[in-house]
């Protein structure tokens, strides 16, 4: 997979539009992670209880209103200059804001997201113990704000999605197979999904489990309505489950 290609692509229906990446700092706080399940992971403080997770049908973007307000987090305000990796994505830590902008006349913020948390080796939360196709299940937390103005841009939503996400190993080579499976869909099956089109003026917090042939190197996020660099992550150690 071609990395410089992911990062420069951009869809046609935002040619009037254009959408570049904001770099944003801090940690939220209070609390540890209770989505990415029992195995181990790196998260940041301040994760709400999975009780309140959206329905798995509606990571499918059928429906972008979780069954229950996914509201209970909150996320850091703290802005930091951006730091580039060699191949231009903005490196991101575990817990740091991130966001899309819009550039036009003025600067109109679209979206505040972190990535709270990230489990290497994800235990399923299902009845039915599920295997991943390719070896590993890699589950990342992502915390959600969207702003009014979403709802007036080109693109009124915001979704993440297993097609989103490269992974780079150790070697730096990106990863080649599908991170998305049906056995990482299966994996969701039990409402704690993140829907895969949240609307203006939402706060929401879910998963998006990849199914990877590898389990230690980097993470990549390249949004395809963004005309700019990904985000990118390293990938936290693997631990023996508690």
């Amino acid at each position: 997979m071609n990395l410089s290609l992911r990062r420069a692509a951009a869809l046609p229906a935002l040619m009037l539009v254009s959408l570049v990446l904001i770099a944003t700092g801090c940690s939220p706080a209070n609390g540890p992670s209770s989505l990415s399940g029992p195995s181990s992971s790196a998260n940041a403080q301040g994760s709400p209880s999975a009780q309140s997770s959206p329905s798995s049908k509606n990571r499918q973007g059928t429906d972008n209103t979780p069954v229950t307000p996914n509201s209970d987090f909150t996320l850091p305000e703290a802005i930091r200059p951006g730091v580039y990796d060699s191949q231009g994505s903005l490196e991101k830590q575990i817990g740091e804001l991130a966001g899309v902008t819009v550039t036009d006349d003025k600067q109109q913020r679209l979206v505040d997201f972190s990535v709270a948390s990230i489990t290497v080796d994800y235990k399923c939360q299902t009845d039915t113990d599920i295997k991943p196709s390719n070896g590993h299940f890699i589950a990342v937390e992502l915390w959600v704000q969207t702003r009014a103005a979403l709802a007036s841009s080109q693109e009124p939503f915001f979704g993440v999605s297993p097609k989103e996400f490269d992974l780079i190993g150790p070697d730096g080579k990106t990863v080649t197979s599908t991170l998305d499976t049906r056995a990482g869909h299966a994996c969701l099956d039990n409402g704690l999904g993140l829907p895969a089109r949240i609307a203006s003026g939402q706060k929401i917090r879910g998963l998006v489990v990849l199914d990877s042939p590898i389990a230690s190197g980097s993470l990549m996020l390249s949004q395809r309505t963004t005309k700019g660099p990904g985000w990118i992550w390293d990938l936290p150690p693997v631990q023996a489950a508690r």
